[in-house]
């Protein structure tokens, strides 16, 4: 990575999922076409094929200089990659050089009740960040993918995966607090970043909840007998 960084602030790589007993699941890399740098910055506010996590990068110094990650916020590195990667010119090593260790325990897995309002928080400042530098309307689609699949996707998953009471009435909290503006079919259906799956959910969870509900546990169950984290 530093080899390859050369004149760019920033340089991203992939990175290999592992067992805390250090077997393979899986390889990730940053998956998107890389051509111009506004492709690039509209990937990293969607976060779909774009790696966020503040692992598995180097970043000049100087780019922390005025910026800090949020206290007591969940989704740090979400909620902050909007900042750091803004105007920043971004150097790719597509190899899984980076190793992470999937532990029980992370707020992936486990539900918080903060994670809602945490979630939201975060795609509001986005937005008001876009706003504030007069770059909403070429972010307009990116933002609304990454509101699709972070604010609402995402955050039922881990909802649905905390394997406690309340999912639905969490479930139901989600649809109540999201923007109707934007979670509706016609941008669901039309996302080019969005897979089949991910649309079949969403599109479900506006018709029905519970039916969303029973899909995600079924999806689940038969992820565990084919060996799938």
């Amino acid at each position: 990575m530093l080899s390859a960084i050369g004149d760019a602030n920033i340089c991203c790589c992939g990175y290999t999922e592992v067992t805390d007993a250090g077997q393979f699941i899986r390889a990730v890399n940053n998956n998107f076409d890389k051509t111009s740098d506004s492709i690039i910055y509209g990937n990293v506010i969607e976060s779909i094929n774009f790696i966020p996590n503040a692992w598995g990068k180097i970043y000049r110094r100087e780019i922390f200089s005025k910026l800090h990650y949020p206290e007591g916020m969940l989704f740090e590195d979400f909620a902050i990659a909007y900042k750091v990667f803004y105007q920043e010119k971004v150097k790719f090593v597509d190899e899984p050089l980076y190793y992470y260790r999937i532990r029980k325990g992370s707020i992936m897995r486990d539900f918080n009740e903060n994670i809602i309002e945490h979630k939201f928080i975060i795609l509001n400042n986005i937005k008001n960040f876009l706003e504030k530098n007069n770059s909403l309307a070429l972010y307009q689609d990116s933002y609304k993918n990454g509101y699709l699949f972070h604010g609402i996707f995402v955050t039922s998953c881990i909802i649905i995966n905390q394997k406690s009471a309340g999912g639905l009435k969490h479930i139901d909290k989600l649809r109540l607090m999201a923007d109707g503006k934007i979670f509706r079919a016609s941008n669901i259906i039309k996302s080019n970043s969005l897979d089949s799956k991910v649309k079949l959910y969403l599109l479900l969870l506006k018709i029905s909840p519970r039916l969303a509900l029973l899909l995600k546990l079924t999806q689940n169950k038969i992820g565990k007998k084919n060996g799938e984290n």
